[in-house]
């Protein structure tokens, strides 16, 4: 991801949106643009999402930030229980709290042949068209972001 776009992505790998709550409540956020990108564990695990992503949301739009979500991106490794259910939800937080929504699992084209390096872990190629992605979506809702400093 380039720098210069003033984006915070929140990772907790292998955890969940209630896990990565804390961290993003307790954040300065300095940067313009938040990612909050779960679920794919939360699907595994049945937690639910939404409380925690409303939680995250209201903080990001509380510090004059702009949320962006991504979706939960494809994998092959058994199913994602709750994948569409929780894409569904993603969706529909992203455009009730106006944050930017990158649909990873709808706009990234996935090989699950070439794209998995474990099955459930997405190789260098993938990594870099989901942050492909992730930034047309910033750059597309304002343009010209990387140019500032």
């Amino acid at each position: 991801m380039d720098e210069r776009l003033h984006v915070n992505v929140h990772p907790v790998y292998g955890g969940t949106a209630i896990a990565a709550q804390a961290s993003v409540l307790q954040d300065a956020m300095a940067e313009r643009f938040i990612v909050i990108q779960y679920g794919m564990n939360d699907s595994n695990y049945k937690s639910p999402i939404e409380p925690a992503f409303r939680s995250m949301l209201d903080r990001v739009k509380a510090m004059g930030r702009t949320p962006v979500l991504t979706g939960i991106s494809t994998a092959t490794a058994g199913e994602v229980m709750l994948r569409a259910v929780y894409n569904v939800t993603i969706a529909n937080l992203a455009k009730e709290y106006g944050a930017l929504y990158a649909n990873w699992p709808g706009d990234v084209a996935y090989d699950a042949g070439s794209l998995m390096a474990d099955g459930v872990h997405p190789t260098d190629d993938y990594q870099q068209r989901l942050a492909d992605k992730l930034s047309a979506t910033i750059l597309a809702a304002a343009p010209g972001c990387a140019e500032a400093q």
